[in-house]
């Protein structure tokens, strides 16, 4: 299966159980959906006024013990985690998920029913192209998350008034990805540490304990490097002024 093309389910595969909060029995079935569908849910109803919904993150209504999603109506499916798991660790792009109940079933607690169906239902390639978020995109959001003191949320809030949608946990996972390199390479571009610097020490408080904070800065105001201990440890402090001393050899401490 070639991964650059966006992939679908051959045929529908069915699962039933129970939900773990409302204790309701219900139906899921999966089945296959159009080139760029996307993963959406359909909510079978007594009057067979169906209802959809795009599993995305402008979708998500409610996140307190499951995540719910819904539209202008309100609330749609429940605990839909599992399911969309199943579907993106399987390598699927496009499905439809058909539910009679408010809540995907619970199952064993896993991804594992689904991941079961999935495989029992066959996964195809279409013929469209998967799409990606450019890397000038994502080096973006980085950069805007490390350089301001911005949340994930305002980082996804600025990239959706730019027209590009994702969600604050993808900006999370580039963080924690892309971080130390964006740090690394911000490192390497600052200008030569002066040729005389000093250690600043502070006591404050992380979560209601003292705490000792060593700085040391250089002249110009460039941070040079920091440590914070729970208590004074001679080693530790040694450790830190022979980093100084070795990365900084032609500096004058004073």
């Amino acid at each position: 299966m070639k991964s650059g093309r966006q992939t679908t389910l051959r045929t529908h595969a069915t699962v039933t159980g129970v939900g773990v909060h409302s204790g309701l029995p219900v139906s899921l079935t999966i089945g296959p959906a159009s080139v760029d569908a996307g993963f959406i849910f359909v909510r079978s109803v007594p009057d067979g006024c169906d209802r959809e919904v795009h599993a995305s993150a402008k979708s998500v209504i409610a996140t307190e013990f499951a995540t719910v999603l819904g539209d202008h109506q309100g609330p749609l499916v429940s605990t839909a985690e599992h399911v969309l798991a199943a579907l993106r660790g399987m390598g699927v792009d496009n499905a439809t998920i058909e539910i009679d109940g408010p809540e995907v079933p619970i199952m064993d607690g896993s991804a594992a029913a689904f991941v079961a169906a999935i495989d029992q239902a066959g996964i195809v390639t279409q013929s469209a192209s998967r799409r990606f978020i450019p890397a000038a995109v994502i080096s973006h959001a980085v950069w805007l998350y490390f350089r301001f003191p911005l949340s994930l949320r305002m980082v996804e809030e600025m990239l959706a008034a730019r027209g590009i949608i994702v969600s604050h946990e993808s900006v999370r996972q580039w963080a924690l990805k892309f971080g130390q390199d964006f740090a690394n390479q911000i490192r390497r571009r600052l200008p030569a540490a002066g040729d005389k610097w000093h250690l600043d020490e502070v006591v404050l408080k992380i979560a209601g304990k003292k705490h000792w904070l060593w700085r040391a800065v250089d002249q110009e105001g460039i941070v040079l490097d920091i440590l914070v201990q729970s208590r004074r440890d001679k080693r530790t402090a040694k450790r830190l002024l022979r980093k100084l001393l070795n990365g900084n050899a032609e500096c004058r401490a004073s």
